[in-house]
């Protein structure tokens, strides 16, 4: 839903989904990052058990508390249509979504089709791949290789990246003329190219050795 739609998010979302874990104003940060400094400097003559070990994990959850302001998340946009969410977004194509949708005659369809519906078709069914293909890689190696293979693929030339620019920066008529136009003119070809081996790789650099205590 998130990725299809664009949607914003707020902290009180953040919270809910548990992207987030602290929500500190922005009006204390400044005090926030003087009370990390402090709790994790490392003092020659600090003889704790948790500096000692270097265990300064425990340090920084406790600042972090310290500081935390609990947020109410049950009226939070996800909160609030999570059931809607689940519903409608449920499919494993844009198709699907689309016709889920496209069924129902709610505020929340109506106004999630008409945002959808101005979205890039080919950029919509790429990113329902790439989420399909990063939850299934085995590190963020992986999921980084792929990723830049999608962004190269985004700005050759002829791509909707361009038109998406033109219409929302350089003559900002908000009317992208996109092509393929439709979701279901964009070909399952035209979504793999975005995922396939480029000559100049983004290289997986190889994970480090545990060290040995």
């Amino acid at each position: 839903y998130l990725a299809l739609t664009g949607q914003r998010i707020k902290a009180s979302d953040l919270i809910y989904t548990g992207l987030a874990t602290h929500y500190i104003p922005s009006t204390k940060l400044s005090e926030l990052e003087k009370a990390l400094i402090q709790a994790t400097n490392l003092d020659d003559n600090d003889n704790s058990p948790s500096q000692t070990h270097g265990d300064n994990d425990d340090v920084v959850a406790d600042v972090l508390a310290s500081f935390h302001e609990n947020i109410a998340t049950e009226n939070c946009h996800l909160a609030v249509h999570q059931d809607a969410i689940n519903n409608y977004f449920q499919g494993d194509t844009c198709e699907d979504i689309f016709a889920a949708l496209e069924a129902q005659n709610d505020t929340f369809a109506v106004e999630t089709l008409k945002t959808l519906q101005k979205m890039s078709p080919t950029s919509m069914k790429v990113t329902l791949e790439g989420l399909k293909r990063g939850g299934a890689v085995s590190t963020i190696g992986e999921d980084l290789q792929m990723e830049y293979r999608m962004a190269r693929a985004s700005t050759l030339p002829g791509a909707d990246f361009f038109e998406g620019v033109r219409a929302m920066l350089v003559d900002k008529d908000q009317s992208p003329r996109w092509n393929p136009s439709t979701i279901h003119a964009v070909s399952e070809q035209r979504v793999q190219e975005f995922f396939a081996p480029i000559q100049e790789e983004w290289i997986i650099p190889p994970l480090p050795t545990p060290s040995k205590l």
